[in-house]
């Protein structure tokens, strides 16, 4: 791996050089011939993706220095290097001209006080002016000429006598030692350079660190996808060369630091930080981090639904609508089209109609599918903790509260939609609040001192007459004209017969499943029996009703309702007519209890209680 080259312009300077390497041991540094007056560009070939630093001399160390962005260390011309080459000349009065690159010949300056000899100096910048500079000289009297490999070029092309300045091996050892020295600085640099750049690479921000002379050291990967740019583009460079509204000068002089700056950059809105990188008080440059403002609402939404312990899904669509009367497709025709529009909806029906599912498919239809569907049943929220359960609350707010808060419902669903089930519940006190959420658009947390945008689409349910209870003065007008933009009414199973059965037959295949059931077929005495029924809880009354069938592997619960009926549970065992209703509603549990073969879980499933319900009424006839 040749870590270090050495070009060495003469061959005894690339014995000495390997003698050097040899001696030492050095793996990682390579010793090469490399003269201007030669095929220089064959030796390109050792600089490779691994070479760090260059060695040289003279002019080939001027022209590698420029071809190679990379450090290059200069082997020096001393006082004993010179007076070594003089000597070889011999014992001679003739005036001698010392020819050659100024970065050699300048040695031979220490020696012109202790000679007899006439010098003349004769610098040379560029290979060009070589052939014309000895010319000049030889037309007056110099025929001797001392310097560096010029002198052995051009000694057989214009017959003149002269000595070649060679480096001693203590003046190469120092070369690359430095040059060792400044390989070890490169690596620090770039394991420091890696560190940073790994560390600035996990950060979802656009990252650029630019040093005090304002050009860039760090350029992270969210900031190429952020500017299109690549960091190989800008490394190195001046800041203002690359963008021209970036100006950080303010920065470096003051030391105070920009924050949530607003600016555009590479034709895109920005929300940039500017922070000074200050060491003992000394600022050696600025950090400047800046994120997309189009993506800080998103970021903002996935912060907001990480606050809630829920996934706040819309699980169902349209297609899991299960129907066939034509009063239930009108209906969801016009569900679909309200879909298209973020115009607040209001749906009404009777409890059970399937209310909530309707929305989730409307959710699921409107460009907000992607966002959060958060239903809230109103019905189900003390009074005392509507406020807070709906906007939230910070640190603090009252006894209890969380430590760091609470978002609220509204909160929790920005960018999607919220759906207030049972809204004729909200207690009247809170529903102007909601009325100003619903036109403002934001929202304020219980304790807290900012005011939070929040953009949701609203859609209401209620199984009440809204309108009676506005003359009532139980529920306000203004709220009720805001939410009733859009209405919407499902019909009730009972004006939807002709869904009876094909909503039967889905319960009876999705509970059979569940259980693990062989599946029960409807005889025509059983399908009349259903269709002709009245069904006060709707589709809700259908499908418990299906699913007791299904447990019980029977229709028996259908065809012969009187032995199962919670109306007539005290003639179910001693014949007698209770009117007791809490006795009936006992008599009837512990039936049901036993019919499922003292099945806690098959119980409650029926019965649509909880186990703790179920154990306190059982234990009332122990």
């Amino acid at each position: 791996m040749n870590e270090v080259v050495i070009f060495a312009p003469t061959e005894g300077i690339l014995k000495k050089a390997k003698n050097i390497i040899a001696k030492n041991k050095y793996d990682n540094v390579k010793a090469v011939y490399g003269n201007i007056h030669d095929d220089i560009s064959s030796t390109d070939k050792y600089v490779t993706k691994d070479t760090r630093v260059i060695i040289s001399r003279g002019g080939s160390y001027n022209y590698y220095k420029e071809r190679f962005n990379i450090p290059a260390i200069e082997i020096r011309v001393d006082v004993y290097d010179v007076i070594d080459c003089y000597n070889k000349l011999g014992n001679t009065d003739e005036s001698i001209g010392i020819i050659g690159f100024t970065n050699v010949i300048y040695g031979f300056d220490m020696i012109n006080h202790f000679i007899k000899n006439k010098i003349t100096n004769i610098a040379i910048q560029d290979r060009e002016e070589i052939h014309n500079a000895i010319k000049t000289a030889m037309e007056n009297g110099i025929n001797t000429f001392m310097g560096d490999t010029t002198v052995r070029l051009l000694s057989g092309i214009h017959n003149f006598h002269g000595s070649v300045i060679e480096s001693r091996e203590e003046n190469i050892n120092v070369a690359v030692n430095e040059a060792l020295l400044v390989l070890s600085v490169i690596k620090n640099e770039e394991r420091i350079r890696s560190q940073t750049e790994a560390i600035t690479d996990f950060i979802h921000d656009g990252i650029i660190t630019v040093d005090k002379n304002m050009k860039v050291t760090v350029f992270n990967k969210e900031a190429e996808r952020l500017l299109d740019l690549r960091k190989e583009e800008v490394l190195g460079k001046n800041i203002a060369n690359i963008f021209d509204n970036i100006d950080i000068s303010d920065v470096l002089e003051s030391g105070n630091p920009i924050t949530a700056k607003i600016m555009t950059v590479m034709n895109k809105q920005m929300i940039t930080n500017f922070i000074p990188i200050d060491v003992n008080g000394e600022i050696l440059g600025v950090v400047i981090s800046f994120i997309a403002a189009s993506e800080v609402s998103v970021m903002d939404h996935e912060i907001r639904r990480s606050l809630a312990k829920h996934g706040f899904v819309a699980k169902y669509q349209f297609k899991d609508i299960i129907y066939k009367s034509r009063k239930m497709e009108k209906c969801i025709q016009t569900a679909k089209q309200y879909a298209q529009y973020d115009t607040p909806i209001l749906v009404c029906g009777k409890s059970g109609v399937g209310k909530e599912m309707l929305c989730q498919s409307i959710h699921n239809l409107s460009f907000r599918s992607k966002g959060p569907f958060v239903a809230v049943n109103c019905a189900a929220i003390p009074s005392t903790l509507f406020e807070s359960e709906l906007f939230g609350y910070e640190d603090g707010a009252f006894t209890g509260a969380r430590k760091n808060g609470k978002a609220g419902m509204f909160e929790i669903a920005h960018n999607g939609t919220i759906f207030l089930d049972e809204i004729s519940e909200i207690p009247l006190e809170f529903q102007g609040r909601l009325l100003r959420v619903l036109q403002e658009k934001q929202i304020m947390r219980i304790g807290g001192d900012k005011v939070i945008p929040v953009d949701v689409k609203i859609i209401c349910a209620t199984n009440k007459n809204l309108d009676e209870l506005v003359n009532q003065g139980k529920f306000r007008d203004d709220l009720f004209f805001r939410i009733n933009t859009l209405n919407l009414f499902i019909p009730s199973l009972d004006e939807r017969r002709e869904d009876i059965l094909i909503l039967a037959e889905y319960f009876i295949k999705k509970y059979s499943k569940k259980y693990k059931k062989q599946e029960i077929e409807m005889t025509e005495r059983v399908k009349d029996i259903l269709t002709a029924k009245k069904y006060k809880g709707n589709i809700r009354e259908l499908q418990g009703m299906m699913e007791r069938c299904v447990i019980l592997n029977s229709f028996d619960t259908v065809t012969e309702p009187e032995e199962n009926s919670p109306a007539d549970a005290g003639k179910l065992s001693s014949g007698e007519d209770f009117t007791d209703l809490h006795a009936m509603t006992q008599q009837y549990i512990e039936k049901v209890y036993l019919s499922t073969n003292c099945s806690t879980k098959a119980t409650c499933d029926i019965l649509k209680i909880d186990r703790t319900t179920l154990w306190k009424r059982l234990k009332k006839t122990t």
